[in-house]
């Protein structure tokens, strides 16, 4: 999960079993997905990921967020670490 919004993050994935048709699914439709996935409503691989295993009645198992920490919405606004065992440093906000 993506501790800050409640949506998919692909910024740390872990995962057991076959997903293969993930990457397969993109090879297919490469160049369409390259166009549609660039909107505040439908941005990058988070949403790409979220809506193929929506497609092929899939999920993944997340990992609790009580591990996680971000780096540019939490600590850098002073909130300091207790139990978490995982900083997440995160890119450039998105451009919108």
């Amino acid at each position: 999960m993506d501790f800050i919004k409640g949506n998919l993050s692909s910024a740390f994935l872990r995962v057991v079993g076959d997903y293969s048709f993930i990457y397969d699914d993109f090879i297919k439709n490469k160049d369409e997905i390259m166009k549609t996935y660039t909107t505040r409503k439908d941005w990058g691989d988070q949403k790409l990921i979220e809506d193929i295993l929506k497609d092929h009645k899939k999920e993944f198992n997340f990992f609790d967020n009580k591990h996680f920490i971000s780096y540019n919405f939490e600590i850098t606004k002073g909130k300091k670490p207790t139990n978490e065992s995982i900083i997440v440093y995160c890119g450039n906000s998105k451009p919108f």
